[in-house]
């Protein structure tokens, strides 16, 4: 869709990001409509595990004419934190607890996007880029939410019928271009695909064609996993809950997902008997787009070969309402503060003062999760004084 430029911020000599769409892409309504959703989307997120974009704007003419025709005038571009240790497709984890910690933050990154209806569709080792130790951020960053999927009605209409994403990671629901069906869990099919990958060096499903490995996503279960590193206890079973082909027999949040993850025990490795693991296979073949045959696609399960896994599904925990609500709030980078009023508008305004009617409606879900009983609030004030605010914050807090 877009390059990437480095740039730098003038007041302070930090480097950054700044991506743009092509300038032949640009005249595509699609292309732009892509920018556009990614702009709007990562622009109202605020997480230490998914970039954080400083502007937006337009390339000027003279900006154009500086750059010798390979940037557009009236091109949109998106300026965000650099991150320049590479990106898990070439940086993959090593060992159990670098695994686990990959997940661990991909997983919580998923957790703030879902809660406010963004659904990336996307997710792959490619698009989880890491800092390295000069960087402003730290740790892993989800990025590209140019296929992000919005949950909101209104919004979603633009990508009905239309299938988005990456062959080898994209849920049943997603190639079938189920509309209403996709949602978080589609987003954790693709991080299933995508942990078996990291653990295994090479994706559950490996046909010579797209439109093969399509048909696969709908039809076939996951091959046994032959692990090239050590992993927990009860792993194999979280990542066949990740895989199943019905959303609903998923796991059922980012959140759910994450509790299983950490309950999981560490390996056990006998080190009189270790043997080296083997080595990673050489990185997948990407097969052309237009490879899709002619066959219609259908959920059909008849036939399914029934799985072999060598352990049960994980079981699905209940989360507990934890005693706060309360987390640091992350903030920009202190130098560039005087950057992003091209995003004024976009930005949530955060709550200020609201303390005690916040500790009151976190209570009173708490008291609904120790009772099981269902309770109703009701928020009074007069116009303007931030009721649906407060309504919408409880929402995504609690998600």
């Amino acid at each position: 869709m877009g390059e990437v430029w480095l740039g730098r911020h003038r007041a302070s000599g930090l480097p950054v990001a700044i991506k743009t769409i092509r300038a032949k892409r640009l005249r595509t309504a699609s292309y732009r409509a892509a920018f556009a959703r990614e702009v709007r989307a990562v622009a109202g997120l605020s997480h230490p595990g998914i970039v954080h974009i400083f502007d937006h704007g337009e390339v000027s003419p003279e900006a154009a004419e500086q750059s010798q025709g390979k940037l557009a005038a009236g091109s949109s571009y998106l300026v965000m934190e650099l991150a320049t240790a590479g990106n898990l497709s070439v940086c993959p984890p090593e060992d159990w607890p670098g695994l686990r910690a990959a997940l661990t933050s991909i997983l919580q990154a998923l957790a703030h996007a879902h809660s406010r209806g963004l659904v990336h569709r996307d997710l792959k080792p490619a698009n989880v880029i890491l800092c390295g130790p000069g960087d402003l951020g730290q740790g892993l960053k989800l990025a590209d939410f140019g296929a992000v999927h919005l949950l909101d009605l209104e919004d979603r209409r633009q990508d009905a019928g239309s299938v988005v994403g990456t062959p080898q990671y994209m849920a049943p629901e997603q190639i079938l271009a189920e509309e209403h069906a996709i949602g978080p869990a589609t987003d954790l099919y693709s991080l299933g695909c995508l942990a078996w990958w990291l653990c295994a060096g090479e994706l559950p499903f490996k046909e010579p064609s797209t439109h093969g490995v399509m048909r696969a996503h709908l039809r076939q279960q996951p091959p046994a996993l032959r692990p090239i590193l050590p992993l927990g206890p009860g792993f194999e079973g979280w990542l066949r809950r990740l895989l199943e082909k019905d959303p609903a027999d998923r796991f059922l949040s980012a959140a759910q997902a994450l509790a299983a993850l950490v309950a999981l025990d560490d390996p056990v490795v006998d080190t009189a008997r270790a043997e080296p693991p083997p080595s990673r296979p050489a990185e997948s073949t990407v097969w052309p787009s237009d490879d899709l045959g002619t066959q219609p696609m259908t959920r059909t399960l008849e036939g399914l070969v029934p799985a072999m896994p060598r352990e049960p599904l994980c079981p699905r925990p209940v989360l507990p309402v934890p005693a706060s609500w309360r987390t640091p709030t992350p903030l920009p980078p202190a130098p560039l503060l005087d950057a992003g009023l091209g995003l004024f508008g976009l930005r949530q305004v955060p709550l200020h003062g609201r303390g005690p009617l916040q500790d009151q409606l976190w209570e009173a879900l708490r008291k609904v999760g120790r009772s099981g009983q269902g309770q109703t609030v009701l928020l009074r004030g007069t116009a303007g004084q931030g009721k649906s605010r407060l309504a919408r914050w409880l929402m995504e807090r609690a998600s």
